[in-house]
């Protein structure tokens, strides 16, 4: 029964990528090129927008993976969130890197009406990711130090519960 419903989940998927494929890079290219009108400094602009956040925030969502409270299905849908949170890079990538008809009609669209967002897009996604990997980065060396004091503070503590009762030893 599982095979069964795997195979028309596979065929779900598939029929739902080739319609995607042959309406969204299109559909895309259009919205965006109505953004930015022919405008160079809009498309520049609109594109390190979209690039920038449209990676950073799924870089940092696809970061909570490694959270140790999450079971196999809280990890699986943040994967899926991050994915889908970053649907304005791949529907551009879809547009540049696509060989449909529809892909070649989006990128004539973005040529045309809007000129510097394909670039502009992959440097601030380039920049969101070196972002978002020196605030994960840096969260993680954080976390690292706060259980390094945590460890020392601990150690100083026995250390002088340690000298309290040799002092009280001798004391005696």
């Amino acid at each position: 029964m599982r095979g069964v419903f795997l195979l028309v989940g596979l065929a779900i998927a598939f029929l739902v990528y080739k319609a995607g494929a042959s309406f969204l890079p299109r559909w895309w290219a259009q919205l965006v090129g109505d953004q930015v009108n022919g405008s160079f400094s809009a498309g520049t602009m609109w594109g390190l927008f979209y690039g920038f956040l449209f990676t950073c925030i799924p870089v940092l969502v696809l970061f909570q993976v490694r959270r140790s409270f999450l079971k196999i299905r809280g990890r699986l849908a943040v994967i899926v969130l991050a994915l889908m949170l970053a649907a304005p890079n791949w529907l551009t990538l879809f547009v540049v890197l696509g060989s449909t008809n529809a892909a070649h009609a989006g990128e004539r669209i973005l040529d045309v009406e809007a000129p510097a967002f394909r670039w502009a897009t992959f440097f601030g996604a380039l920049g969101g990711l070196l972002i978002a990997v020196a605030l994960s980065g840096t969260s993680i060396w954080l976390k690292h130090r706060r259980h390094q004091v945590r460890g020392l503070k601990n150690q100083m503590k026995n250390d002088r519960e340690e000298r309290d009762n040799a002092r009280d030893d001798n004391a005696s």
